[in-house]
């Protein structure tokens, strides 16, 4: 009867390994995502203020009021959220301890980094139909013509705005999943 014990023991500590290894996979992993990724929406902060510059002068020396506003949208948010998902990131655990329980604690660190970056996603789709908003706002001045153009424009943003949404509420419920998850395998360490 105590060779059972034993035995069931060994296979439920080996069941514990085997856990927090792919845990240790997926954190590796999403840190290495998250080092490129940093500098990716670092880049994307720089060109988008300067793509946007360029479609404000654009917009304004052409008369195109839909190129000008959507270029000075660009302009104010792409540093705004680069910026704030390097906040985020920068909170992101930096790979230190490699115990089964340091790993568990750091992805359970790296579930609220996620869920940071997803509130940051969450804006960046409300920023996108705040645009859309005011370009439509902006068509009885008459600087925004009302045609197909901005029906394709507003369509698009107001599509990708809704990507956004769906994307932050998938991660989010994978990162709360995983912390579920994580502080029950650290619990049973304890």
């Amino acid at each position: 009867m105590s060779d059972d014990f034993l035995e069931d023991l060994k296979r439920n500590w080996r069941e514990q390994d085997a856990e927090v290894e792919v845990v240790a996979s997926r954190l590796k992993r999403g840190l290495m995502i998250s080092r490129v990724m940093l500098w990716l929406e670092n880049g994307v902060g720089v060109l988008g203020f300067l793509f946007g510059a360029w479609a404000v002068w654009h917009g304004l020396t052409h008369d195109l009021g839909v190129v000008a506003i959507a270029g000075a949208s660009i302009v104010l948010t792409a540093p705004l959220f680069a910026w704030m998902a390097w906040r985020a990131r920068r909170q992101d655990p930096d790979w230190s301890d490699e115990t089964p329980q340091g790993v568990l604690r750091q992805m359970i660190e790296r579930t609220y980094v996620i869920e940071k970056l997803m509130r940051v996603c969450r804006l960046q789709g409300w920023a996108l139909i705040g645009l859309s908003a005011v370009l439509w706002a902006a068509t009885p001045t008459g600087y925004v013509d009302s045609d197909d153009r901005l029906v394709l424009i507003t369509s698009i943003f107001v599509v990708s705005a809704f990507v956004c949404f769906g994307w932050a509420i998938w991660r989010d419920h994978q990162a709360r999943s995983e912390r579920t998850r994580c502080k029950a395998l650290l619990a049973e360490f304890k």
